[in-house]
C-alpha cells in the first residue's frame, strides 16, 4: 500500500487531501500544530490513518516527522506541504516577527521537508510532492503582504525543485486554490466572501474537496509527465482579474 505525508491535515484542506487519499488505498501520516480535536476526527474517520503533532516552526520539525514517516508508512511516495498560516495585517503595521513566523511556516517548513523526503523517496524509485500555494502567489490582496509573498516564494520553490528532482523520478507540482469554504467563513469576512462571488465566473467559492481532488491528480500516475506546475483551482476568479 503507497504512503503519504500530509501536513496540516486536522482540518479543511488538509483533512480533505488526508480522507481523498485514503480512499484510493494510501496510508496517510499527517501533522496538525495545536487543533487536537480535529486531529481526533480525521483519525476517527479515515481508517489507517496516523497523526504525528509538529510545529514547523521548530528547527527539528522536518527530521521529525519524516523519520516517523519512514517507520510508519512502508514507502513514502507523496508528500502534500498544505500547512499555513494567513495573518491579514497592514503592511504598515506588520513587524518583523510576524513576517518571519508565516516564512518559517509557509515557506522554511516545506522547502525542508522536500530536503528530508528527497533521499528516501529516491531510494524507492520516485514519488510526488504537491505543495499548496494560492492564487495569492500571482494575484496579490491587501492586508495579505506577508502571505502574498510566502506563497510566491513557494510556487517558486516548486519550479526549482522539479528541476533538481526530476533526474530521480521525483514529480513536484503545487496547487493554488482561491477562497476556500469553511465554517463560519460567510460571518467572518462577509465583503470579501461576497465580493469573491460576485467575481468568480463559477459564482461560488472553492470546496476543501475540490482542492484534494486536484492534489490527487498531481499525486498520482494520473499526471505522470506533470512536473513544476501550478494548479489553479478558484472558481475562475483570477480569470475575472478579482483579487481582493
Amino acid at each position: 500500500m503507497p504512503g503519504a505525508v500530509v501536513t496540516g491535515g486536522s482540518r479543511g484542506i488538509g483533512a480533505a487531501i488526508v480522507r481523498a487519499l485514503a480512499k484510493i488505498d494510501y496510508r496517510v501520516l499527517f501533522t496538525y500544530s495545536g487543533d487536537e480535536s480535529g486531529a481526533a476526527e480525521v483519525l476517527a474517520t479515515v481508517p489507517g490513518s496516523s497523526a504525528l503533532r509538529v510545529d514547523g516552526r521548530q528547527p527539528d520539525a522536518a527530521e521529525r516527522l519524516i523519520d516517523a514517516a519512514v517507520e510508519t508508512l512502508a514507502t513514502i511516495d507523496v508528500l502534500v506541504n498544505s500547512a499555513g498560516i494567513y495573518p491579514h495585517a497592514d503592511l504598515r503595521s506588520l513587524s518583523r516577527e510576524e513576517l518571519m513566523d508565516v516564512f518559517r511556516v509557509n515557506v522554511h517548513a516545506p522547502i525542508e521537508l522536500v530536503q528530508r523526503v528527497a533521499l528516501p523517496m529516491a531510494a524507492a524509485g520516485g514519488g510526488a510532492i504537491v505543495n499548496i500555494t494560492s492564487v495569492n502567489a500571482f494575484a496579490p490582496e491587501s492586508g495579505m503582504a506577508a502571505y502574498d509573498a510566502s506563497k510566491a516564494a513557494l510556487a517558486q520553490f516548486t519550479r526549482t525543485a522539479a528541476l533538481e528532482l526530476g533526474r530521480h523520478a521525483i514529480r513536484v507540482n503545487a496547487v493554488a486554490p482561491g477562497l476556500v469554504a469553511s465554517p463560519g467563513i460567510e460571518e467572518i469576512v462577509p465583503e470579501r466572501v461576497d465580493a469573491f462571488v460576485r467575481a468568480a465566473p463559477l459564482g461560488r467559492l472553492v470546496s476543501p474537496d475540490e482542492v484534494a481532488q486536484a492534489v490527487v491528480f498531481l499525486a498520482t500516475p494520473a499526471s505522470s509527465a506533470i512536473t513544476g506546475q501550478t494548479l489553479v483551482v478558484d472558481a475562475g476568479v483570477t480569470l475575472a482579474g478579482y483579487m481582493g
